[in-house]
């Protein structure tokens, strides 16, 4: 029997995209295993506080992951310098696989129900209006958004996802970064960052530009990775998450509540996505945590069985220590 995770992984091609994000980071890192000092840019301080006062928790592919001594966010240091890394987002091999990845069937499935998920939620909290997702990708939750009747905007800077989205649905999206768009203040009454936050440098500027696009009482939804889920806690550096090329920051629940206070939006509700039970439980059977295991009478998820790992999978969402979090704001 596949493994939900493995099956997840493979039909969705994630394996190959990893490959090659893999290959990708060791062009960046010297014979030392260090990030190469033309693509290195220190940081030394925290990305949310700017406090200096900090614990290294581990070490990855030539980064080093560190926990706030002020505020508790997480954050990588080296950093890619930024001119490295629009330029990686913008033409490596293992972005333009991500547009694959996206629209895998199985991650169109996924993404596609999570997508109608965050809509609803929003619509519970404003009226249908203008919507922008930023860093919109293929535009798959913009065509479902438009579809429900929003007047629908995305950014994004990958060539090949536009092209995608312009091409396969007649969206609008403009091939920039927030600040870049130069929108007027009290744009729009709703603003998306699906899988975004984490790749941001300085998270409180753009949630600070995305308050002031946003209409009063406007609403902003963030997904992202939470670093303090069970799969994080047990499986730390191991995490596919924890990548210093792609990810600058990583948020949990009170970063992310303090994040959204200094930029004057009040979170409206917190949800947990994602057990990844299937993941702990391979990594916990000295296997690798997203590649098949062989089902054995001894494995832990033999010993458990089908109803106390749907228990667990609750247990995991119901205390909002789930791989993925939807945090919906609204502004002040």
């Amino acid at each position: 029997m596949e493994h939900k995770t493995y099956s997840f992984v493979k039909e969705t091609k994630r394996d190959i995209y990893w490959r090659l994000r893999r290959e990708e980071i060791e062009f960046l890192r010297d014979s030392t295993g260090k990030i190469k000092d033309v693509f290195a840019e220190p940081v030394n301080a925290c990305l949310l506080c700017s406090s200096k006062e900090r614990t290294s928790l581990f070490e990855r592919e030539g980064f080093t992951f560190w926990r706030c001594g002020m505020c508790g966010f997480v954050y990588s240091d080296p950093q890619i310098k930024e001119e490295s890394l629009v330029r990686l987002y913008r033409s490596s091999r293992s972005n333009d696989v991500w547009i694959d990845v996206l629209l895998s069937s199985a991650n169109y499935s996924y993404d596609a129900k999570k997508y109608e998920t965050g809509l609803k939620r929003i619509e519970s909290l404003h009226p249908r209006g203008k919507i922008l997702d930023i860093g919109c990708s293929i535009g798959h939750f913009l065509k479902i958004a438009r579809d429900r009747g929003w007047d629908v905007l995305g950014l994004e800077l990958n060539a090949r996802a536009v092209q995608c989205a312009q091409e396969k649905w007649n969206l609008k999206i403009i091939e920039k970064n927030l600040s870049e768009a130069h929108f007027a203040d009290a744009s729009f009454d709703a603003v998306t960052l699906w899988g975004l936050i984490e790749h941001l440098k300085d998270p409180s500027g753009v949630m600070s530009q995305v308050r002031r696009i946003l209409k009063p009482g406007g609403i902003v939804l963030v997904f992202c990775p939470n670093v303090e889920s069970l799969v994080c806690r047990v499986l730390r550096e191991k995490t596919s998450c924890f990548d210093g090329r792609n990810h600058c920051g990583y948020f949990s629940p009170t970063t992310m509540k303090y994040l959204f206070d200094r930029c004057e939006i009040d979170i409206v509700d917190i949800a947990s996505f994602q057990p990844e039970l299937d993941t702990i439980l391979n990594h916990l059977n000295f296997s690798d945590p997203y590649i098949k295991d062989e089902e054995t009478e001894n494995s832990l998820r033999s010993i458990l069985g089908p109803q106390a790992t749907e228990a667990l999978e609750g247990f995991i969402l119901e205390k909002k220590i789930g791989y993925k979090m939807m945090i919906l704001g609204r502004k002040r």
